[in-house]
């Protein structure tokens, strides 16, 4: 599980991030990210951010990531600009 720590990643940075988790994760494993995302409607950013510390993505980005790095990914619940992404490993 991660809150509000992954948002302080690049792109690239959480690809990898999700790749090594998903390699010790056990089959049947879930990941949980909670976190501040991109909304998709600009008028939805409410969380107050730093350009010098945040980095935060989409969260239909950092599911086609989850999903690159092997796991089935959802958006569990999200409102505004946060989000609560479940990935599980088949």
């Amino acid at each position: 599980m991660s809150a509000l720590a992954v948002h302080h990643l690049d792109g690239p940075a959480k690809a990898d991030l999700f790749t090594r988790v998903a390699a010790v994760l056990r089959p049947g494993g879930r990941f949980v990210l909670g976190d501040v995302v991109v909304p998709d409607d600009p008028r939805d950013a409410r969380t107050p951010t730093n350009a010098a510390h945040d980095k935060p993505s989409g969260a239909r980005e950092q599911i086609g990531w989850l999903h690159a790095a092997g796991f089935r990914a959802r958006i569990a619940w999200q409102r505004h600009d946060l989000v609560v992404l479940a990935a599980d490993l088949p």
